[in-house]
């Protein structure tokens, strides 16, 4: 019951944007109903893996993307910005610059096994001609293919 945005089930929990809250993240226990706000500040995105929530802090001055534990402890600052678009693999947490949001290399990672941002390599866009799997047909239409820089881990 509440006003709520974004929700995300994972496990016995659903996360949120808690509306009636500025937009602070909280959780209910499924199995009780019990209501927890897991952020002190206003979101604008957030992704869950694990026992890590990755969220856009909304700050007006010193707006950044953290990382919370899922029961509200261990709050880091991992980056000072604003960004949007966090999503998570198994092993890094990608966002992208919110200034840059249609630009599609302007894209950032970090490890999540390494449980802190060490660097942030930035993804550029590369062409590649496209080759034919068909003898006498030839594809001159050129594809964007993502690729690590040479500065990247």
């Amino acid at each position: 019951e509440g006003n709520c945005w974004m929700p995300v089930k994972d496990g016995n929990n659903l996360y949120f944007m808690d509306c009636e809250n500025d937009y602070r993240i909280a959780k209910v226990d499924l199995t009780n109903g019990e209501k927890t706000l897991v952020t002190d500040c206003r979101v604008d995105c957030y992704n869950v893996t694990g026992d890590k929530i990755f969220f856009q802090k909304n700050d007006k001055t010193n707006p950044a993307i953290c990382c919370i534990n899922t029961d509200g402890s261990n709050y880091q600052e991992l980056k000072e910005g604003n960004y949007t678009a966090i999503n998570v693999t198994s092993t890094y947490v990608y966002f992208k610059d919110f200034i840059h949001l249609l630009l599609p290399r302007a894209m950032y990672r970090f490890s999540i096994r390494k449980q802190a941002l060490l660097q942030c390599n930035f993804l550029q866009k590369k062409k590649r001609q496209e080759t034919s799997f068909f003898p006498g047909v030839s594809l001159s239409r050129k594809t964007n293919i993502y690729a690590k820089s040479n500065n990247d881990n």
